[in-house]
């Protein structure tokens, strides 16, 4: 009987209390609300910071405030003012320091071709380009989205891969002009 006895005490253990197990739980989940949180509200890097540097929120509130002052005086290059700018992204013109919106793109994907994506975004350039340039770029990028499969689209790191292989291709059409590339709407239906 000694040896039954030892063996059943050897298997069952001693577990931790419920309630101890459900406090980590809860304490855990906290500190997770808690990091992302943080992570939303103070941004590792920051586009309109300018080359990946590190904004607080004071830092982008005066930030917006200085755009919104640069955008009522106007551009350099003639004094217009941006909404003049964004009346015509494919005539050439373009909003101050070199961005470019493009117009909506509304396209099925390749497969399953009854997936629809609406695609709007706005290029940055490091100099001003040719008059013709956005709207080649518009088009790539068109031809880009219609050839795409839906498993190259979901994922964890499709659209930082979606946002090199777009930004890619701007530089080829453009000799190397286009800086950066921001995506305002990506929708699936």
């Amino acid at each position: 009987m000694a040896k039954t006895e030892n063996s059943t005490s050897a298997t069952t253990g001693k577990r931790p209390p419920v309630k101890l197990v459900f406090a980590a739980a809860v304490a855990l989940a906290l500190i997770g609300a808690g990091c992302g949180y943080l992570a939303g509200y103070f941004p590792l890097f920051s586009t309109s910071a300018g080359e990946g540097t590190a904004m607080t929120g004071k830092e982008r509130q005066d930030s917006k405030k200085e755009d919104g002052v640069k955008a009522d005086v106007g551009s350099e290059d003639g004094g217009h003012s941006t909404a003049e700018g964004t009346e015509a992204a494919t005539d050439g013109k373009h909003l101050a320091n070199n961005v470019y919106p493009l117009d909506p793109i509304v396209t099925n994907i390749a497969m399953p071709a009854d997936v629809w994506v609406r695609f709007e975004a706005v290029i940055k350039a490091r100099e001003p380009l040719e008059e013709d340039v956005p709207q080649q770029i518009h088009q790539d990028i068109l031809a880009f989205l219609h050839s795409m499969r839906l498993s190259e689209l979901t994922g964890s790191s499709a659209f930082i891969d979606l946002k090199a292989e777009l930004l890619a291709r701007a530089n080829t059409r453009s000799n190397g002009k286009v800086e950066a590339i921001y995506i305002k709407t990506f929708l699936f239906e």
